[in-house]
């Protein structure tokens, strides 16, 4: 287990000095099929199906090692550095929720 741990923590570390805090889908996928080439005794196939790295990242739920790690170093960055952002909306009873709003780079326009 300590061991796949550093296997992640390294896997990932280098994901994301080559493509950032939020790699695409392709990226973390090519990253968890190479883990499996490389180490093929990391293989786990649940009920039989899949092709056995869905453990580190699963492209159907979005979920697995290497995202749950990719998660948890999110949650250390700073404000600036975020791609989604935490944000207040107050409902006409006068509630206040918090939800996680998108922002893109290029979306600098206003609706009027």
């Amino acid at each position: 287990m300590q061991s796949r741990k550093l296997l992640v923590k390294t896997c990932i570390g280098d994901l994301v000095e080559r493509c950032g805090f939020y790699p695409l889908n392709g990226g973390k996928l090519d990253l968890a099929k190479s883990i499996i080439a490389t180490f093929p005794s990391l293989s786990v196939q649940v009920a039989g199906q899949g092709e056995g790295f869905e453990h580190f990242y699963d492209p159907a739920s979005h979920s697995g090692f290497l995202e749950i790690k990719l998660h948890n170093l999110r949650c250390n960055l700073q404000q600036e550095e975020r791609r989604y952002r935490k944000r207040k909306v107050t409902s006409d009873q006068g509630e206040t929720h918090t939800f996680n709003a998108t922002e893109t780079e290029n979306d600098n326009t206003t609706n009027e």
